[in-house]
């Protein structure tokens, strides 16, 4: 991608012309929502930590290019990419059997199956998101937070989450038919209680109150010891983003589920209402991916709170007078570099860890903040990581795992080609570039522009293809309704990234012109 001065000039100069308080209030909700909703839809299709990543970082180029007027460029990188990772975390947790408490047939109707599974997904979300703002926060509130005090940070909080499971995910003897069956006091998942005529029922390991109680001592180490407010403020809107983003989306698909026909009304108001705007053929092309719909809206209501919330404390991002110190080697950086991507491609594209003579590797993938681990640390020290992970690393599982889901054994050029090389390639060569253009005083915002459209149209693109290339112009489906969605999210994370800030650019060509 070719680095336009102009362009430069504007992002450094053009601080309240670019996005003033009230484009800001509109701006940063809208085009949030556009980024959790596409980022949440499409990780439903890859799902664990790799693919929870990718709403991270589409919710992270969007919030570093609409509030970092003067962060650097590797300052903002560090961002988006320390965001990503904390996106990842809740990526352990399981939630199918607690969606499954508010809308399975043998529960519909029954009110307190319905408000527990609730509460747990509130629960979930919360966390799930509220790991991903703190370090959003973290990345962009002026405090320095060095790689070597990150690593024992990140000791300590995997001894919490030992301690948190054992606290209140245990006991767990799940086997039905076991006389000593019992599972923890508090326990979110469907279980023989709630269905006692189910006799194959599994009930899943839950591993919530170890994230929670690293969680709780992640803020409590931001605020008190690093005296970061907006790392502190944004854990908490994103803890509320994500709880209630959580349940209004399945509220969403347990409604279809209580009362299945709920729609029909509703299609037929908007025909009386709109007839030339919506035709009856239009409902009967309709499809509904109720699961993913969940999914998409849990992403829109919680890209829209975290939002507001980045709004309200906008005036907590660092403008851009902190260093940035680099403490790797290249030598040592890039030997990192290849070792994770290659513990992506196994662990995410591959599932090495599903082969039964790799099930070892569970005891290491299965646990918490696991993925995180060397990335955190590396980001903060290194040059490269912070660029090549808010890229091309987080898109080899995604990559990978499309390419699985689309081989078919015949087109075996055509489809590594297609899905590997040229994804990968494009954001390999453009994050290299975006690292060239930072170490000669690129600033963050012009990374994030760039990021943004990059990745919205990369994810989006290899969606489609999982997606099994819904051409359709009307949907007769559910993955045409979801990919219609997240079509019409990309447009605008796509063109907001390019009009915001058009004034002020015109007026930095025209005094460069002078």
């Amino acid at each position: 991608m070719v680095s336009d001065p102009t362009l430069e000039l504007h992002d450094a100069q053009a601080d309240e012309s670019t996005a003033s308080s009230l484009v800001l209030f509109f701006a940063a909700p809208l085009m949030g929502a556009a980024a959790g909703g596409m980022g949440w839809g499409i990780r439903g299709q890859y799902g664990h930590e790799w693919g929870a990543m990718v709403p991270g970082v589409l919710v992270a180029f969007t919030f570093v290019f609409l509030f970092c007027r003067r962060a650097t460029s590797l300052r903002a990188a560090r961002a988006v990419a320390l965001a990503a990772i904390g996106f990842s975390f809740g990526g352990v947790m399981t939630y199918g059997q607690t969606v499954g408490l508010t809308q399975d047939t043998p529960l519909v109707g029954n009110h307190d199956a319905y408000r527990w599974g609730m509460i747990g997904l509130f629960l979930k979300g919360g966390l799930w998101i509220g790991f991903g703002a703190t370090f959003l926060g973290m990345g962009l509130g002026g405090k320095r937070y060095q790689w070597l005090e990150m690593l024992k940070v990140y000791v300590v909080l995997s001894v919490l989450v030992i301690i948190g499971i054992s606290l209140l995910n245990r006991p767990y003897v799940p086997d039905v038919s076991s006389p000593d069956r019992v599972l923890p006091s508090i326990y979110f998942s469907d279980h023989w209680d709630w269905e006692p005529e189910k006799l194959e029922m599994k009930p899943r390991r839950e591993r919530w109150g170890g994230l929670l109680l690293a969680f709780l001592a992640l803020v409590a180490y931001v605020r008190f010891f690093k005296k970061d407010k907006l790392a502190f403020n944004l854990a908490w809107c994103g803890v509320v983003a994500g709880g209630v983003g959580f349940t209004i989306g399945q509220a969403l698909q347990s409604k279809h589920s209580w009362t299945p026909n709920w729609l029909v009304g509703f299609d037929r108001s908007l025909h009386e209402a709109l007839p030339s705007v919506f035709p009856e053929k239009f409902f009967s092309l309709m499809g509904y991916n109720w699961w993913n719909m969940m999914e998409t809206t849990f992403g829109l209501v919680m890209g829209f709170l975290l939002g507001l919330g980045f709004w309200l404390n906008r005036k907590l991002v660092a403008r851009g007078d902190t260093d940035d110190p680099v403490e790797f080697s290249s030598k040592v950086e890039w030997l990192l570099i290849g070792l994770h991507a290659c513990a992506l491609a196994l662990w995410g594209a591959l599932r090495v860890d599903e082969i039964q003579e790799y099930e070892w590797l569970t005891y290491f993938t299965d646990f918490p903040l696991a993925m995180g681990l060397l990335p955190v640390i590396c980001i903060l020290g290194g040059r490269y990581w912070p660029y090549l992970f808010s890229l091309p690393m987080i898109a080899i599982s995604i990559a990978g795992i499309t390419l699985k889901g689309r081989y078919d054994g015949e087109h075996v050029v055509t489809d590594w080609f297609l899905l590997i090389v040229v994804p990968l390639g494009i954001m390999t060569l453009t994050a290299l570039h975006l690292a060239k253009r930072g170490l000669s005083g690129q600033i963050g915002r012009s990374f994030a522009r760039r990021g943004l459209i990059l990745s919205a149209f990369m994810y989006y693109s290899l969606n489609f293809a999982f997606f099994g290339l819904p051409w359709t112009v009307l949907p007769q489906r559910g993955s045409h309704t979801n990919d219609w969605i997240f079509l019409r999210c990309m447009e605008l994370l796509v063109f907001g990234a390019l009009l915001l800030g058009r004034r002020a650019h015109s007026a930095a060509i025209e005094e460069r012109g002078r």
